[in-house]
C-alpha cells in the first residue's frame, strides 16, 4: 500500500489496462479470448466497476459506502480439468482442502485472497475441452491504493489452481445485476463540475517516499460546498484511468485556494513526462 502524503496528495486506485482481445458476445458486454497459460485452464476477466448494484430492483452495497462493486465478466478454457469449471459451488465437485464453499472464485493480490464472490451468474459448467463465459461481482474497496496490475483472477475449485489476468473497463454509477447491464453510466450522476486545474498545472513528480506521480493543481469553483469530499477522476487522453479525493473548508472556498491530488504514474511515464507538458495527455473532472 502507498502512504497518503501529508500535503492532501491520496493515491487513488491504479486503472492498469491489460491487453487482450476483447469482441461482441451475445449475454455479456463483452467476450475475451484467454491467453495461453500453464494452468489447467485459460481464464481471463474483464471488469466494470460500479459505484451501486441493483438486485431486484434494489440498489446497496453488501458492506458500504466505501465499497464499490467489480462486476467481472469471465472467459475460460478448460484444457485439463476432468471435472467440470462452474460458476456456482458444485458439492458433487469435492473442493481442495483448505478450500470453503464459495471460495472457488477468488481475486487475489500478490498470491493472497483480496475479495470472494458475492454474486454469480446463473449456473454455467464447462467441461473438459471446452470455452465458456460466466459473471461475477466482487465487493472491492472503492478507495484502495492497490495497483491492479497485482491483482488476478483465481480459480481454486480444483487443484492445482488456475490464475488469469484483469482486464479493467469502465467505471459506472449503478449496474443492473439481474439485467446483466449498466443502468446508469458515471458521467449521468456527475455533470456538475466544482473546480478546475488550478494555476499550477499538471506536473510529473515523487512523493515523500519516492513515489512516482502525477501531481494536480486543484481550484474550487464557488459552486464548491465547504467540508464536503469531492471526487476527483483523472482521464488520459479521454479515458478514465484513476481517482482519488479532495475537499475544502469555506476559508479556502473563499479565497479559491488550490490544493493538489497525487495519482500514480509507471517509472517510464515519469522518466518520459518529466519537465513535460502533458495538459494535452491527462485531464481531469472534480464533481459529487
Amino acid at each position: 500500500m502507498i502512504k497518503r502524503c501529508s500535503n492532501a496528495i491520496q493515491i487513488a486506485l491504479l486503472l492498469v489496462m491489460i491487453s487482450g482481445l476483447i469482441t461482441g458476445c451475445a449475454g455479456l458486454s463483452s467476450k475475451l479470448t484467454p491467453p495461453s497459460s500453464s494452468y489447467p485452464a485459460d481464464i481471463i476477466g474483464h471488469v466494470t466497476i460500479a459505484k451501486k448494484i441493483m438486485v431486484e430492483g434494489k440498489e446497496g452495497h453488501l458492506v458500504g459506502s466505501d465499497h464499490v462493486w467489480w462486476i467481472v465478466e469471465v472467459s475460460v478454457k478448460n484444457k485439463e480439468y476432468q471435472k467440470p469449471i462452474t460458476s456456482m459451488p458444485d458439492k458433487s465437485i469435492p473442493l481442495p482442502k483448505g478450500v470453503n464453499w464459495g471460495e472457488d472464485w477468488l481475486i487475489l493480490f500478490k498470491g493472497k485472497m483480496w475479495a470472494g464472490r458475492a454474486l454469480s451468474s446463473p449456473p454455467v459448467s464447462v467441461q473438459q475441452g471446452q470455452s465458456g463465459n460466466m459473471i461475477f461481482s466482487f465487493d472491492m474497496l472503492g478507495d484502495d491504493n492497490t495497483n491492479v496490475g497485482d491483482m488476478q483472477l483465481c480459480y481454486q475449485g480444483q487443484e492445482p489452481f488456475s490464475y488469469g489476468k484483469l482486464i479493467i473497463g469502465d467505471t459506472v454509477a449503478v449496474y443492473d445485476w439481474d439485467l446483466k447491464k449498466v443502468t446508469q453510466t458515471q458521467t449521468q450522476v456527475s455533470q456538475k463540475t466544482v473546480a478546475d486545474v488550478g494555476p499550477l498545472g499538471m506536473q510529473i513528480g515523487t512523493d515523500f517516499a519516492g513515489h512516482t506521480l502525477l501531481v494536480v493543481d486543484i481550484k474550487p469553483r464557488d459552486s464548491a460546498l465547504a467540508n464536503k469530499v469531492y471526487e476527483v477522476d483523472l482521464y488520459e487522453k479521454g479515458k478514465f484511468r484513476s481517482k482519488t479525493t479532495i475537499e475544502w473548508n469555506q476559508p479556502e472556498i473563499n479565497v479559491s485556494t488550490s490544493k493538489s491530488v497525487g495519482f500514480p504514474v509507471t517509472r517510464e511515464e515519469y522518466d518520459a513526462y518529466l519537465y513535460k507538458d502533458v495538459s494535452h495527455i491527462f485531464s481531469v473532472k472534480v464533481h459529487e
